[in-house]
């Protein structure tokens, strides 16, 4: 009897093992290291006193006169450069960056960006 009991559990406990990595496994992000799945962006210093006073992500939108802007949070020092094309997948966070003329600008952490060639 005690040991069809564990063998029930010993079921049991790889069962839910094997569920949570099937989960782990269909919500992987397969494309992860592929520049497919990155947005097309420039980052632009926009200077004080009237601006935002920090490196910017402008976001190019299809069929958008204007970018969309984002002040990123962890901006790797490689990239505080003028100009520069870069691919960036980003989240976005819950904090907003004053920019006085232009506004308040939402705050994105980067999760990947490359140089765009």
């Amino acid at each position: 009897m005690q040991t069809n009991r564990l063998s029930l559990r010993n079921v049991i406990a790889i069962s839910i093992c094997l569920a949570a990595m099937a989960m782990l496994f269909i919500t992987c992000d397969k494309n992860e290291n592929s520049e497919t799945n990155l947005e097309t962006g420039i980052i632009r210093y926009y200077p004080p006193p009237d601006n935002c006073n920090a490196y910017m992500l402008e976001i190019e939108l299809d069929g958008q006169d204007f970018p969309k802007i984002y002040k990123p949070d962890n901006l790797p020092k490689k990239f505080e450069v003028e100009y520069i094309q870069v691919k960036v997948k980003y989240s976005i966070t819950e904090k907003i960056h004053g920019c006085r003329f232009g506004g308040n600008v939402p705050v994105e952490k980067i999760i990947k960006i490359v140089e765009r060639k």
